[in-house]
């Protein structure tokens, strides 16, 4: 009998994750590989091919991210999700800009009815509405920005409210703004 892969994630603790700072040079290298075959593919299964390969380095980098961003927001005071943190709030609107020319050439691809069959008009979508908001002028704004969210939320994070006779933070309020018991 075939074991179902959503029965060992369901025993995997959050913490078995293993979590790799995602290397950005060669990221973007393979990223770049990957856009200069989408470019030349002679043919949609080559096209289709080679965007599977970039939405696997995109994967790559997101888990990674979404991995520390978890961990770093469970703990603000933890120096190495800290340093983790701030590495992605650095990277991030590089990472974006990467993007931003995979969805040119999306949008440009000879190939696209058959790509959109395939895929779904709804990438093409969001490729259109993604470069009308990305611009690789913003990338310092962009790191600023993400830097100065990562500050309210270490700001939220150590906020204290004391309430009958205990102390919260904003999380661990919830279950009591949830009480069914009004006189609490």
């Amino acid at each position: 009998m075939t074991q179902n892969p959503l029965d060992t994630l369901s025993s995997t603790s959050f913490d078995d994750f293993p979590y790799v700072r995602p290397d950005m040079e060669h990221l973007s290298r393979v990223f770049e590989q990957h856009l200069t075959s989408f470019g030349q593919s002679a043919s949609a299964v080559a096209q289709a091919e080679a965007l599977a390969a970039i939405v696997a380095v995109r994967e790559e980098f997101s888990s990674m991210y979404n991995l520390c961003y978890i961990r770093h927001t469970a703990n603000t005071a933890d120096p190495f999700y800290e340093a983790e943190n701030q590495y992605f709030d650095e990277q991030s609107p590089s990472f974006e800009a990467l993007n931003n020319k995979l969805y040119k050439a999306l949008l440009s691809s000879k190939f696209r009815d058959t790509l959109a069959k395939k895929f779904g008009e709804h990438l093409f979508v969001l490729a259109e509405v993604s470069l009308k908001t990305f611009n690789p002028s913003i990338l310092e704004d962009l790191q600023q920005e993400n830097a100065l969210s990562t500050e309210y939320t270490k700001i939220k994070a150590r906020a204290r409210i004391e309430f009958d006779g205990k102390s919260y933070n904003l999380s661990s309020l919830l279950p009591v703004e949830l009480s069914n018991d009004r006189e609490t």
